[in-house]
């Protein structure tokens, strides 16, 4: 019998958007696939170990099941952490449109308001340092083919592998990567 995947999404810096997110990934319910939203809530003041504990309490429900962690933009900085402590509880790892690293090519604006989203930026120049060859090899970035908000060069982790969406922009490529390109997200993390 085939081990069903779970994926769990961990949101980006778009709190508000978490019921459209939540309805998205009820579609992407394909055959031994189940989804669970990880809402981040970078702006509701909870320090970044509590957000980073609700996640690995997601990995510890999850167990007996292939695991995989998807990222959405600022997401991916927490998926990036979570990825260097617990690579052996998952199956694969994938961001979409993920800052991934570049702390500092971030607005101070954005970090007073998502103080736990600076903290999580910090820690990935630690957690990517930690990761091996094989596991950096085995990372997903997805991207637009331009990304005004998060560059790619944030996105891309050394070695790893890179796959466009045929879109431009942050929010447009999110967006598809949720609706009509998540039989591709779904098919990248089943293999």
């Amino acid at each position: 019998m085939e081990k069903s995947i779970h994926i769990i999404y961990v949101s980006g810096l778009g709190d508000g958007h978490d019921g459209l997110r939540r309805f998205c990934l009820r579609l992407w319910r394909y055959k031994h696939v189940t989804t669970e939203l990880v809402s981040m809530a970078w702006a509701d003041g909870k320090s970044y170990d509590e957000k980073y504990e609700r996640l690995s309490k997601a990995i510890d429900d999850a167990a007996g099941k292939r695991i995989v962690l998807i990222g959405e933009s600022a997401g991916g900085s927490m998926v990036v952490n979570m990825y260097a402590a617990r690579a052996s509880d998952l199956y694969k790892v994938l961001t979409i449109c993920g800052k991934n690293q570049g702390m500092h090519g971030v607005s101070p604006r954005y970090y007073q308001k998502n103080p736990a989203f600076r903290e999580s930026m910090y820690a990935t120049e630690k957690s990517i340092a930690s990761l091996s060859k094989s596991q950096l090899r085995e990372f997903i970035s997805v991207t637009p083919l331009f990304d005004p908000t998060v560059p790619i060069a944030d996105t891309l982790l050394p070695g790893c592998q890179h796959v466009k969406l045929f879109a431009a922009g942050h929010f447009i490529p999110i967006t598809l990567a949720l609706t009509i390109y998540s039989w591709k997200i779904v098919r990248l993390v089943k293999v």
